[in-house]
């Protein structure tokens, strides 16, 4: 919710990434919240966990419109600031992890998938195989049918007129 807050109150070229000195900036300027007080709300929480995590940039991965992950950088060790080469480097691997990340869920999905058709065709083999044994048994009935009425008609004494063998 943070993130999505500064990208509604951030430039293009800023809110690929958000800092502790970009929040301060924010939240100095009024303008931004006014008639939305959730937006400083999300500010100062955003500012506050930044402090408690000494994290000093913070580097969304989207993939698509969708929020993967967020990258967290804490003060560099020799507490220069981060250049823009540096930040396009973050940005790029954020970028990265966040498409690995959507591949492995939708490998997940289609393995699961694959999975469930497996069983639909096992359960489809089953119900045919059973199918074939009903369809082999009503033949063997017909033909036994068959054969008895045969019988019947060739030889009409053999029968006592219920269907039993009178013998």
């Amino acid at each position: 919710a943070c993130i999505q807050t500064l990208k509604k109150s951030a430039s293009e070229a800023d809110r690929a990434y958000v800092t502790k000195d970009r929040i301060r900036t924010l939240l100095r300027n009024p303008q931004i919240y006014k008639n939305r007080p959730e937006i400083k709300e999300n500010l100062v929480g955003l500012q506050r966990a930044m402090g408690d995590y000494r994290v000093d940039i913070a580097i969304p991965g989207h993939f698509k419109e969708t929020l993967v992950g967020i990258l967290l950088l804490g003060e560099k060790l020799s507490r220069r600031l981060f250049t823009r080469t540096e930040i396009s480097f973050f940005q790029t691997l954020v970028h990265d992890a966040a498409i690995a990340v959507k591949t492995s869920e939708y490998h997940e999905r289609l393995i699961e998938r694959n999975l469930e058709l497996e069983e639909r065709l096992k359960e489809i083999e089953r119900l045919r195989k059973k199918e074939q044994e009903t369809a082999e048994r009503a033949v063997q009935q017909a033909e036994r049918a068959v054969t008895d009425l045969k019988a019947k008609v060739a030889d009409p004494a053999l029968y006592d007129g219920t269907g039993a063998n009178a013998k």
